[in-house]
């Protein structure tokens, strides 16, 4: 898999995400609000504690309560809620 680009940092909760471009987490999806940026999608997964990690494809968010797996995806942000690192 090609190297990509993590990033940390905190939402307007205080609480770190781990984000990755050009991929997306595959695994169960969990209902959440809808949301139309990526802290809002953040704000969201904060408010579901079965989210573990979230998928913003620039319009909208799918949230996770289990990852399986990651893919390849253009235009997606990955968002882990604590640290993570991609190898």
């Amino acid at each position: 898999m090609a190297p990509y680009l993590q990033s940390y940092c905190k939402d307007t909760a205080g609480q770190v995400y781990t984000t990755t471009c050009g991929i997306a987490f595959e695994g169960t999806s969990v209902d959440g609000p809808a949301g139309s940026s990526l802290l809002d999608c953040e704000a969201g997964c904060d408010s579901e504690t079965a989210c573990i990690a979230l998928n913003f494809d620039g319009l909208k968010c799918t949230y996770v309560s289990a990852v399986t797996g990651i893919e390849p995806k253009n235009g997606s942000i990955a968002a882990w809620k604590g640290k993570w690192r991609l190898i």
